[in-house]
């Protein structure tokens, strides 16, 4: 899936606190695709650098057998250890997505 796949998806998973704007037509000149917030005291568009705290903020919504799934999806087939706590925001994402059904 493209960054902006994902972006779509996090707004999907905290629709109180995301709006993903697909796009925005100016006359001729499109914008690419963006995430931003909802509430008005922050009032722009989500930072890259802020991608893994929204991750943080769906992680703890989840059940605990929601969880058990999420360690799972992000821990690598075949090897040893937990490898979650290296994961990026693509791979959270991609991950909390299956868990909750939208992919």
């Amino acid at each position: 899936m493209t960054d902006p796949e994902l972006k779509q998806l996090l707004a999907k998973m905290l629709p109180e606190t995301l709006i993903y704007y697909p796009y925005v037509i100016d006359g001729d000149w499109e914008q690419e695709p963006f995430l931003s917030w909802k509430d008005d005291t922050f009032g722009n568009e989500v930072l890259d650098t802020e991608l893994l705290h929204i991750c943080w903020l769906v992680e703890e919504g989840l059940d605990r057998i929601q969880q058990v799934c999420y360690q799972s999806q992000l821990n690598h087939k075949g090897t040893v250890g937990d490898f979650s706590y290296h994961a990026t925001w693509q791979q959270r994402t991609l991950a909390l997505a299956k868990v909750k059904g939208l992919v």
